[in-house]
This record gives C-alpha cells, sequence and structure tokens, in this order.
C-alpha cells in the first residue's frame, strides 16, 4: 500500500485502474492492490454488505439534500472537520443507534400531570421521542410526543398513572438516519398509596 502525499495529478482520486484501487482518508491518497477473494461471503459478511449498502444509499441522499448536508456538516467538530467528510458522517450516524440514558417519573400516581423525563443520546441527533403508557398485559392507557428541551425529553400525561403497579412506560427514540432504540421503565411499588 503506497501513500500519495501532495501530488496535483491524483489529488482526489478514488476507485479503480487496472490492479490498482485509490482510496482517500481525510486529506490522503492511499493506493493499493486490488484485493482478491476465494472463498465466497459468509452470512455475516452478506449481511454487512447489505447494510453497508443501505448505509451508502443514505449518505447519497444526504449529499443531495442541501438541508441534511449542512445539518451533518455542523455537527462534525471543527478539529476533525478535514478528517470526516459528511458521507462519513451520514454513514456514521446510520451505523449507531440512539441510547436512552435515564427514565424518571416525576409526580405521584393517581394525581393528573405525571411527566416523563429521559435522556436521550446519539452523536448526529435525536429527531424525535415517542412515550407509551400500557399495562403490563399489553393494553395501551396513552401515547403521544415528547417535546425537546436543554435537559432532555418530556412528556406529561393527560390521565393519572394506575394506582397498582401493573402498568410501565416505553419510551421509543428515533435519530435522523431512522434507528430507533427503546427502553422500558417498569412501575415502581410504592408503599402507602
Amino acid at each position: 500500500m503506497a501513500k500519495i502525499d501532495r501530488n496535483a495529478a491524483l489529488s482526489g482520486l478514488h476507485g479503480k485502474i487496472g490492479g490498482i484501487v485509490y482510496k482517500q482518508y481525510g486529506d490522503k491518497t492511499v493506493a493499493s492492490k486490488v484485493p482478491v477473494f476465494t472463498q465466497p461471503w459468509s452470512n455475516p459478511q452478506i449481511a454487512h454488505r447489505s447494510r453497508m449498502k443501505a448505509a451508502s444509499a443514505y449518505a447519497d441522499t444526504v449529499m443531495q439534500d442541501p438541508v441534511a448536508h449542512a445539518y451533518y456538516a455542523s455537527r462534525i467538530p471543527r478539529r476533525k472537520k478535514k478528517k470526516v467528510s459528511v458521507r462519513n458522517a451520514a454513514i456514521s450516524d446510520f451505523f449507531s443507534q440512539p441510547k436512552i440514558a435515564e427514565i424518571e417519573v416525576r409526580a405521584a400516581r393517581d394525581a393528573t400531570g405525571a411527566q416523563v423525563h429521559c435522556e436521550v443520546q446519539d452523536r448526529w441527533g435525536v429527531v424525535g421521542v415517542a412515550v407509551t403508557l400500557r399495562t403490563t398485559a399489553g393494553s395501551v392507557l396513552e401515547e403521544g410526543a415528547a417535546t425537546a428541551s436543554l435537559l432532555g425529553w418530556s412528556y406529561t400525561f393527560v390521565q393519572p398513572l394506575p394506582t397498582d403497579n401493573s402498568w410501565e412506560i416505553e419510551i421509543a427514540a428515533v435519530d435522523r438516519a431512522g434507528n430507533r432504540a427503546t427502553a422500558i421503565r417498569a412501575a415502581i411499588p410504592t408503599a402507602g398509596r
């Protein structure tokens, strides 16, 4: 593998020419022999190649959409702008899902206006959080969209939380690439309420 620095003729070159593959890593051009694969792809390799194809298609849509392109460009840390392209940022987002860090219920049972608050982390941003209150048997009692604030995401229930312990709250977070993460907060038994 050869590294090519400051060569105006090869700057920005990528792809295959003859038996040589040219790749871009940040501001460097790398030349290597075309790989030869003799074994058939394994099932995990086939699955990963399929997912990479979908990630590449997502990155293509980001590159063609000026608003999405500007969004990802603004989220790349300044010190990394030369090393991370918008395309790579979109692919990174496609492969990572949001993480729901904490779910907190604020209010006593049997009182209206109970709130659920959660922290959701995603390097490239979360576009929505849905909250579902349901019985442990699966019947939905209430559902709605949480609102974002500087401290996380919050949802205020219209109806009071059930007085027994047969309920749970599901939080579903979605990022820009459409990845979905869910977490469940079960009822905590309380004495004397």
